[in-house]
């Protein structure tokens, strides 16, 4: 039996909404991307448009006045059990969720290892599965119709689910640097929840379903002799983020008969240098990291492969555009071609100058990675590899990706 005189919690801020159709009904698919909620729940849009009532200060006793002005009566012991059901859940901010958040980042901060949130949704969780999985993954694209020694690539953080065009893009990116010597693999990733700095670290190794992936925490320690307080360490950026874990999963089966570590590296949003016209050289935080990263790579004697982890375009309805995807795909091919064409140039100018001059409308998903790889690392000779674009349909939008190397 529901209290009334409690007062509803409020509905969380941070979650991925989704609106999505079923059977002629609306519905509101809820996911909590930053994983303290135990499911994703789909509501109706008009619970969801109630939901907006739950501020923190109305009771459930005031909550029944607003039914009534919607001409909702009768079912508020169904309404009530589903705020109940969110609140058990992890969706509303409520002592409950506060004491849900505390016990998981506590679990979390005092581990070693950052455990895996993809495993049995991006890819399967059960090693020999993952591993028959991977390896068809990797036979979608011809090793020996790709030079393997090279020094840097931009490859997808994709969903490994989009299906075959996806596969054979990451697969041309893995076959390109599979003759070099590497020890060392900085993977450059899109931070899509966290923009506490330019460039945000971690220290943990990374858990996949093959095997933990170390994170060479010598590196880390060198840069932190050049930067002191300017190195940010976030693990809480790193927790929810695929875009790097991704990438340990299939570096640990494709070189997993070798010894290496990885350079966990989120970047953070160049929004401010798109809108306002000035390059991230122009501060001085920014050049300071690179040129710290690149020095303890050197004192170190590593042998380092440099990946940038990325997506290209992002319209359509689910990504906030007023249009849907499915009749722009070929425009959005012709657009995409401007910006490889850029970095088969390894033109870093260009290739932001192109996204400065439309505003970012596209939403590009790898502006700040591929940025600081052409900034600090300057590729040589570049080559075009794949491209790719998934129509989802279901949500009339789309997302495009590529794979290019660079080469001495």
């Amino acid at each position: 039996m529901t209290d009334k005189s409690k007062k509803i919690p409020p509905l969380r801020t941070d979650l991925q909404l989704q609106m999505i159709e079923d059977g002629g009904n609306q519905y509101v698919l809820m996911q909590d991307p930053l994983g303290y909620a135990s499911e994703s729940l789909a509501v109706s849009y008009n619970f969801y448009v109630l939901s907006q009532h739950f501020n923190g200060d109305t009771t459930f006793a005031e909550f029944e006045e607003i039914l009534k002005k919607y001409g909702i009566e009768g079912e508020y012991s169904l309404i009530f059990s589903l705020i109940e059901k969110l609140d058990d859940a992890g969706f509303l901010i409520s002592k409950k969720f506060l004491e849900r958040r505390y016990k998981i980042e506590s679990e979390y901060i005092n581990s070693s290892v950052r455990p895996c949130v993809c495993a049995g949704s991006s890819y399967p969780d059960n090693p020999q599965e993952l591993t028959l999985a991977l390896k068809e993954f990797f036979n979608t694209s011809d090793k020996e119709e790709i030079e393997g020694n090279a020094e840097s690539i931009i490859i997808p953080h994709i969903d490994f689910r989009i299906g075959e065009d996806v596969h054979k893009t990451y697969a041309a990116g893995y076959h390109a640097i599979r003759n070099t010597e590497a020890d060392l693999y900085v993977i450059l990733g899109t931070s899509h929840y966290a923009n506490s700095d330019f460039f945000m670290l971690t220290q943990k190794d990374f858990d996949t379903p093959l095997g933990t992936v170390t994170t060479d925490k010598k590196v880390i320690t060198e840069m932190q002799k050049y930067l002191g307080d300017e190195l940010t360490i976030d693990d809480f950026a790193h927790k929810p983020e695929h875009s790097i874990e991704l990438q340990a999963v299939l570096l640990k089966y494709y070189f997993g008969d070798r010894d290496f570590n990885i350079l966990p590296i989120l970047t953070g949003s160049l929004h401010e240098f798109i809108m306002n016209g000035n390059n991230p050289e122009s501060n001085p935080r920014y050049n300071n990291f690179l040129d710290a990263l690149k020095r303890a790579i050197s004192d170190l004697g590593r042998k380092a492969v440099i990946i940038s982890s990325v997506d290209f375009a992002h319209i359509g309805r689910k990504f906030g555009d007023d249009y849907d995807a499915s009749p722009k795909l070929q425009d959005l091919k012709i657009e995409d071609k401007v910006l490889i064409d850029a970095l088969n140039k390894t033109d870093k100018s260009a290739f932001l100058n192109k996204i400065k001059q439309d505003k970012d409308k596209y939403k590009i998903c790898g502006t700040a990675p591929i940025y600081a790889m052409l900034h600090a690392f300057e590729p040589g000779n570049a080559k075009f590899l794949n491209y790719g674009q998934w129509d989802e349909s279901d949500t009339n939008s789309a997302v495009s990706f590529a794979s290019l190397a660079y080469y001495k």
